[in-house]
């Protein structure tokens, strides 16, 4: 059974009687006359594993299933049949599962798991037309039912999340009387009808709340409701939502008119944004202190949103205390951990000795950019964002970099969902965080970072791009309107790269362009670097070629292990075109035969998938990885090729595929761990008969 990827904790005995083909399924599915409960796994999903250890473990469960159903189980993403079944069925999220007919129709679907005795009630559901998903749609249809009819088909759609579900829900309750929607049968039609605090169903739900109580209970009727008022209050406790005593206010108002006991966490997270509202910073700390942990998963979002403007010496030290404290009850490596401690580190360290963001609106930078006759940083952020805390943590604070950009420009700060932060993200089309902008006093791009960066390579990229003949808009400008010198077509490659807008085909054309006036000295030299790493893409242009023919030169200046990963990144696809079937091997051999003019490290894998490809039979292939690549010493690499292998076993004979699960089964044991879910991936692909081309 597929449960390897996750280890023993997902380990479960599954007691289901599973057939392994649909063929063989709707063969049986005719013979028995029972419909097939079909297991659409997933083998990366926890919900499914989930699900084998809790539902489809339990002995009784099983018993019944095998007694109603023909039980099909597919992995849905890897097997091609499962593949091709997941796509005609529209099966895209998991856990999921569907119940067919002989004819292979959909007689019911289930997204998600649920516990026993649940499910087992949902998959009854299948065994009567009156019940199923086919059944009660096919009634629906004919436009002559009742209500029990209706809610049969409201409780298929629901258990399918159908989208048809509230068109229905609203024809449903258009045929009760309103003295009956508080009966217990119609709860979920209420629970799920009922989507904000502004329509008719709520104002219902509210006047007649001990009626509902009464039928489904205090418990269940308080969740809805909670649910209804958590988003606009998490909204104003993260800062998302400007501080409004008026709109606050009225959120209680209407919280205790809907009698939400007071031990919610509606009331907690309405007390958290009016003390952050009112700057009451250490009685807001103390209240995150003792009842904090009652937010469960939504604590984190909160305390990633203490990063308040204007704070004191002594509020910087209780709100970054604070949450170093937090961040030292997290798991060690968690990225809960290390954002929580980034911003303890921003918090506590301040802006002193970094960049000075001291102004506030995009106006205010660009009036006093011109005023001191500046440039404009733009730190465009979210509050989510972990890359975007590490900048402001630990790059932005620094000396150096304060030193810089507090002389070169004028520092803006802007929450990207915030404020005018969202216009101006339409703007700039950011879209991506951290996005680091320099603007001229016009308010015009000179040039876009995109993703976090060094203190070094902040201040070198920014002190590059300052130069108003360099910019991006500049560059991308003069460029188009047909300027083709060596200097503006690098300066137009640096600033697409900066930007991430350089696609492959356009920096092919680049390249070509540009390195064709470029000696070899100049092609070698470890500033030339970063234009090739970005341009050269295309493993047949003449700027790759060149590359090849300069590569012991080329690695005199830059890291030998950097020019052969760029030139691995290149070659691999051809590689898999050609083990897909895809190209034929003599285009492959002919794109690495080059490597041979060079010096490569004896175990470099383009080196080794050449000498692969010479081997003419199965048994050469195995022989081939248990001498060459069995051992490798980069753990990377060694997985790159073992990743392969499963293309090999094409023409093997079920011997030779014993063989191949063998290695595969050594290398699952004793690979490196970071590496263990992926080698339980391929070796189930190689249980299964490889890859199929």
């Amino acid at each position: 059974m597929y449960h390897r990827i996750y280890g023993d904790a997902v380990k479960a005995d599954v007691k289901m009687n599973y057939v392994y083909s649909f063929e063989e399924a709707l063969k049986r599915s005719k013979q028995e006359g029972k419909p097939i409960f079909f297991n659409c796994f997933a083998d990366w999903a926890v919900p499914c594993h989930t699900m084998n250890q809790v539902v489809f473990s339990d002995a009784k469960f099983c018993d019944y299933m095998n007694k109603h159903f023909v039980n099909l189980f597919l992995d849905v993403t890897r097997s091609e049949e499962g593949k091709a079944l997941a796509q005609q069925y529209k099966v895209e999220t998991f856990a999921q599962y569907l119940v067919l007919n002989e004819k292979g129709e959909v007689l019911l679907r289930i997204l998600g798991g649920k516990k026993l005795p649940e499910f087992q009630e949902a998959v009854a559901l299948a065994l009567s037309d009156k019940t199923s998903l086919l059944g009660t749609e096919a009634k629906y249809n004919t436009g002559k039912y009742n209500k029990k009819d209706l809610l049969n088909y409201l409780n298929a759609l629901s258990l399918a999340q159908d989208e048809r579900y509230a068109s229905v829900a609203k024809v449903y309750l258009g045929m009760l009387p309103e003295k009956e929607y508080a009966r217990k049968e119609n709860w979920d039609v209420i629970r799920q009808s009922v989507v904000d605090r502004y329509s008719d169903l709520y104002s219902y739900l509210v006047a007649h709340r001990s009626d509902f109580v009464k039928s489904v209970g205090e418990r269940t009727v308080n969740t809805l409701l909670e649910r209804l008022y958590i988003p606009d209050l998490m909204d104003y406790a993260c800062g998302k939502k400007e501080y409004d005593a008026g709109q606050l206010l009225a959120l209680s108002t209407d919280m205790q008119k809907a009698e939400i006991p007071d031990a919610s966490m509606c009331y907690l997270l309405y007390d958290i944004a009016k003390l952050r509202g009112t700057r009451k910073y250490p009685e807001l700390i103390e209240l995150m202190k003792t009842r904090g942990r009652e937010l469960e998963g939504r604590r984190l979002p909160v305390e990633l949103s203490f990063e308040f403007p204007e704070l004191s010496k002594s509020e910087r030290e209780l709100i970054g205390g604070f949450l170093k404290e937090e961040a030292g009850r997290e798991s060690e490596g968690s990225n809960s951990k290390k954002y929580l401690s980034a911003l303890a580190q921003h918090i506590l360290v301040g802006q002193e000795a970094g960049i000075s963001f001291d102004v506030h609106t995009f106006a205010e930078a660009m009036e006093k950019a011109k005023a001191e006759n500046k440039l404009v940083f733009m730190d465009c952020y979210t509050t989510w964002c972990g890359p975007c805390r590490m900048m402001a943590a630990q790059v932005f604070t620094q000396q150096k970099v304060g030193d810089y950009f507090n002389e070169h420009f004028v520092s803006l700060k802007m929450d990207m969902e915030k404020g005018e932060g969202i216009t101006l993200g339409k703007k700039y089309g950011v879209t991506a965080y951290p996005t680091m902008l320099i603007l001229d006093t016009q308010g015009n791009v000179m040039h876009t970072m995109v993703g976090s960066r060094s203190a070094e390579e902040l201040i070198k990229e920014a002190r590059e791009h300052s130069d108003p003949t360099k910019g991006y808009a500049v560059s991308k400008a003069a460029y188009e309107a047909g300027e083709r010198t060596p200097d503006a077509i690098a300066n137009y490659i640096t600033a697409l790269v900066s930007a991430k807008e350089l696609t492959a085909l356009q920096g092919d054309s680049l390249a070509t362009t540009y390195l064709d006036g470029w000696d070899d000295a100049k092609f070698c030299d470890a500033s030339s670097w970063p234009l090739l790493e970005a341009a050269v893409v295309n493993p047949q242009g003449k700027a790759f070629s060149r590359l090849l023919k300069l590569h012991d030169g080329l690695t005199k200046a830059v890291p030998a292990e950097k020019v052969n990963k760029k030139i691995e990144r290149v070659c691999f696809p051809v590689v898999l075109d050609y083990l897909q079937h895809k190209t034929e091997k003599d285009a492959v051999l002919r794109l690495l035969e080059p490597l041979k003019q060079g010096i490569y490290p004896a175990e470099y894998t383009l080196v080794l998938i050449e000498d692969l490809l010479q081997r003419e039979n199965v048994d050469d292939v195995l022989a081939f990885y248990r001498q060459r690549v069995q051992g490798m010493q980069n753990p990377q690499d060694q997985l790159n090729m073992d990743s392969l292998l499963p293309y090999f076993l094409e023409k093997a004979t079920e011997a030779q595929k014993a063989k191949f699960v063998e290695y595969m089964t050594d290398r699952a044991k004793n690979c490196d761990k970071r590496a263990a879910r992926k080698y339980a991936v391929l070796l189930e692909v190689i249980k299964q008969g490889g890859y199929k081309g």
